[in-house]
């Protein structure tokens, strides 16, 4: 059996050990009322309900083919004619579409022009937005542009490369594009200067590609026999965002030899070129960093199983990157490689060889005439080729289709490509950070390659790892630091290698102004004097601390309860908040919150588990500084002296330390020993007096037997009410009063 006829055989039996794709069917044949003449390029929209094919040879134009995503089938559904009001697509080569899907882009080679084009999403109709023409034609502003060939769309959806392939201009036109209406504006060109020039290999560009992390460009060379490498400004907020800079260039007339276009792994990793006139499949590994490519490595017509690669012209890779597919011009060949995810190594799999009869006359012609330019649809399950001599659109699927990452982005909850987020209100000169989750529903690796934001929003903790497995997750921070009131807006973008999804758009929103905070958590430290003993609050009335607080002042209606008294606990207390403009206006009728919590030796102020601070309800705050009041049971109430704001999400106060932390100072207060300050203690009745009344109250319950919240003349808390409470306390302070202002 001669070698061809292996190869057919192989081509026939699919379902062999080399088997990965069936053909299915060839659209467009000798016939059909469907203008696909020459077929040059193709691209599939994002979401892979449509085709779109770049057609020449006098009927020269844009033919769109709806799909059908399960059997992948194509029907006719619209076409762009050379003619058509406002277009320039003589002998049209490239074509691209933006990473959202809403505007293509192709090149007009015989108008020396670019054609911006809006695409309907929902009918895949194209509308012309604008043209661009090289300064040699008439009207024409942009000097590279002559025989425009290819063209791409960066990563970011931000700026767009034209290939100009002719003449003294042979180089390429970058563009910087507008990613709401679609349109360009003019950034930089490149040109081939063999005679002074540090770009000496440029001569008959046909292909750019973007690295998928945007950081480089490649440019094929097909006369130079050369791929060109260039770094590219990513930085938005850089004067020169999007502009290339020539790296170096790798020249080989052998191996190389008429070089065509480029696809990069979605990992970054490895670079795969089509060399027409070198019959080899060729693969090199990258330099992330330098965008460097290592030894050219090969496949050619020796390789077993391989009938020829002559004219090997447009590559494409599966969705999980597994296979590599080769459209092989001159042999009217398609040939499959399975992928070395780890070398970038290929190994040949499988081939599909055109008999050279007419399209549909017989089970071996493929409609691969001249196979021209290949794709993947972004579902994984269908692979399309355009035998250029056929005129078709040659359909097949995989036998197993290929997986295919998602990305999801969520911040609590899923946010939607095209969705928002807002980071509410927050105080002008503060910050708002938010940890956001990049995970893959996928079945396949998915590759996040850079997180932007503008204005007063930023990326303050990058993305933690590139590679998100499937069903795994990485998580990058962002920050939002309002600089004055008002909204704010910025666009985040997520460059990723999602097949429809890759540059994943969301509005951020926020408000600089003044927080009104729900809730707030006190950490408040206070002593009170009856029960300092010299260094920290004794704890002899532990035992007898009931489980539900019983304080109702200033209408305090809630009946805190703990599960368990805390060992260290000296008493309750109630912790008020107020807001005011001073703290002379701090009347009782500007409560916003209380809550009654443990007041523990150390002077700290506890929740009902005895660890946590306390957090205290608000209602009808309009800002978020109160001013912080104490309360207990046998002793004179305290306010700070100025109102207290949240810092790192907590209200701290320190009545202990300083005098000058409380309203009135030393009026409201006693000094204790260690320069310590305390609550002033006899207030048996809790009517804000040290009196007479408290005098009573005490002779009443002297000498008789401690009763919680019962015999409050016990000011020193030792469960024992005597003279020491009389004399130490009551009699010392008697006159005092409370410093707190009520009405």
């Amino acid at each position: 059996m001669n070698k061809l006829l292996a190869c057919l055989f192989i081509s026939l039996c699919c379902n062999s050990v080399f088997a990965q794709l069936t053909h299915v069917e060839a659209v467009g044949v000798t016939g059909q009322t469907v203008n696909l003449d020459n077929p040059q390029q193709m691209a599939i929209s994002p979401d892979g309900k449509f085709i779109y094919v770049v057609v020449q040879n006098g009927t020269d134009g844009i033919t769109v083919f709806s799909r059908n995503a399960s059997t992948g089938k194509v029907t006719y559904s619209s076409e762009v004619a050379k003619g058509s009001t406002g277009v320039l697509i003589n002998t049209p080569r490239g074509i691209a579409i933006s990473k959202d899907g809403g505007f293509v882009y192709v090149s007009g080679g015989s108008d020396d022009a670019l054609n911006v084009f809006s695409r309907d999403k929902t009918t895949g109709v194209l509308s012309i937005v604008e043209t661009f023409q090289d300064d040699g034609q008439t009207g024409g502003t942009i000097s590279t542009l002559d025989g425009a060939w290819g063209v791409s769309v960066s990563p970011d959806n931000k700026h767009v490369i034209v290939i100009a392939n002719t003449g003294v201009q042979s180089g390429f036109t970058v563009f910087t594009r507008n990613t709401t209406d679609g349109t360009l504006t003019f950034l930089q060109d490149f040109r081939d200067d063999s005679a002074s020039g540090t770009i000496t290999n440029l001569n008959g560009p046909r292909w750019s590609t973007f690295s998928p992390d945007g950081e480089f460009v490649y440019v094929s060379a097909a006369t130079s026999d050369a791929l060109n490498i260039f770094s590219r400004e990513t930085d938005p907020s850089s004067a020169d965002f999007g502009k290339l800079t020539f790296v170096s260039d790798v020249v080989n007339s052998t191996t190389l030899d008429f070089l065509e276009e480029i696809v990069i792994s979605d990992d970054n990793a490895f670079i795969y070129l089509a060399p027409r006139a070198a019959n080899r499949a060729v693969w090199a590994s990258r330099n992330t960093s330098t965008g460097a490519i290592g030894t050219l490595n090969f496949i050619d017509d020796s390789d077993a199983g391989i009938t020829s690669l002559n004219g090997s012209e447009d590559w494409v890779l599966s969705t999980d990157n597994s296979l590599a597919f080769l459209a092989v011009a001159s042999a009217d060949m398609l040939t499959v490689f399975d992928r070395n995810a780890g070398t970038g190594a290929l190994s040949f799999a499988q081939e599909f060889i055109d008999d050279g009869s007419s399209v549909g006359s017989s089970s071996t012609d493929f409609g691969l005439n001249n196979n021209e330019d290949v794709a993947v649809s972004p579902d994984g399950k269908h692979l399309y080729a355009l035998g250029q001599f056929d005129d078709v659109v040659s359909l097949f699927s995989f036998d197993t289709p290929s997986a295919v990452p998602e990305i999801d982005l969520q911040q609590s909850g899923s946010i939607a490509n095209g969705g928002s987020f807002d980071f509410g209100t927050v105080s002008p000169g503060t910050n708002s950070d938010m940890v956001f989750t990049i995970a893959n529903t996928g079945a396949t690796a998915l590759y996040a390659y850079d997180v932007q934001t503008s204005g007063e929003f930023s990326i303050q903790t990058d993305i933690a790892s590139s590679t998100v497995a499937a069903s795994g997750s990485t998580t990058f921070t962002v920050r939002f630091s309002p600089s004055s009131n008002g909204a704010k807006t910025a666009e985040l973008l997520l460059i990723n290698t999602d097949v429809d999804e890759g540059a994943y758009t969301i509005t951020l929103n926020g408000t600089g102004g003044t927080v009104v905070p729900t809730s707030a958590t006190v950490a408040a430290t206070v002593f009170l004097e009856g029960a300092y003993n010299g260094t920290n609050l004794n704890t002899t009335l532990n035992a007898s601390i009931p489980t539900t607080q019983t304080y109702t002042n200033n209408g305090h209606a809630w009946a805190e309860t703990a599960g368990a008294v805390p060992a260290n606990a000296v008493d309750w207390v109630l912790v008020e908040l107020r807001e005011a403009g001073s703290a002379a206006a701090a009347l009782n009728a500007t409560k916003v919150g209380s809550a009654a919590g443990f007041l523990m030796n150390d002077g700290t102020i506890k929740a009902t588990d005895g660890t946590s601070n306390l957090t205290i309800s608000l209602s009808g705050n309009t800002g978020s500084d109160f001013f912080v009041v104490i309360y207990h049971r046998n002793h004179l109430p305290i306010m700070s002296a100025n109102a207290i704001s949240e810092s790192s999400s907590i209200y701290a106060i320190d009545f202990t330390s300083a005098s000058a932390n409380t309203h009135q100072g030393t009026t409201g207060l006693a000094s204790l020993s260690g320069a310590k300050f305390g609550m002033l203690a006899g207030d048996a009745d809790g009517d804000g007096d040290v009196d007479a009344t408290d005098l009573t109250t005490w002779r009443g319950q002297n000498g008789g037997q401690f009763s919680y919240n019962s015999t409050n003349g016990d000011f020193n808390l030792d469960g024992v009410i005597n003279a020491v409470d009389r004399n130490n306390f009551q009699q010392k302070n008697a006159t005092k009063t409370s410093q707190i202002p009520t009405t």
